[in-house]
């Protein structure tokens, strides 16, 4: 699936992420969103994850799984490693400050196996389209 750069669904997910980020406290513009196949955003965090000490950490949000946590090696060419997965597609961003929260504490929380959250495409175009914010209209 893949969508339209500044249809109403790539500017819902662009919406949610700007979202999570602010409730995170991210500074910046510092996430990416990508609306070509895979759909998918990156939100790298302030803080490490437990465990993790010496590692960077992100959120990962891809259109099959919903939010999940990573931590990267370093190495350039590297994929992060998945810590854990929130479970949810599109959650309320003070959801996922409570995910981050607890596996910055070293809390368990998420799950460790992916979850399948869709395979419909109209229904995620559906979805994202309802978090994308308003345009302004001239009369």
């Amino acid at each position: 699936m893949e969508l339209e750069p500044w249809g109403r669904a790539a500017r819902g997910l662009w919406e949610h992420v700007r979202q999570v980020a602010g409730a995170l406290g991210c500074t910046g513009d510092a996430f990416w969103v990508q609306t070509e196949e895979p759909v998918s955003a990156y939100l790298p965090l302030e803080q490490r994850l437990y465990g993790f000490p010496d590692q960077d950490a992100a959120l990962l949000w891809d259109a099959r799984h919903g939010w999940a946590a990573a931590v990267e090696d370093g190495a350039e060419e590297a994929e992060p490693l998945t810590i854990a997965y929130l479970g949810e597609l599109l959650p309320d961003p003070d959801v996922v400050v409570a995910f981050v929260a607890d596996l910055v504490a070293g809390r368990p929380t998420g799950r460790t196996v992916p979850p399948r959250l869709t395979t419909d495409p109209d229904l995620l175009r559906a979805e994202l389209a309802a978090h994308a914010p308003q345009l302004a209209t001239s009369a």
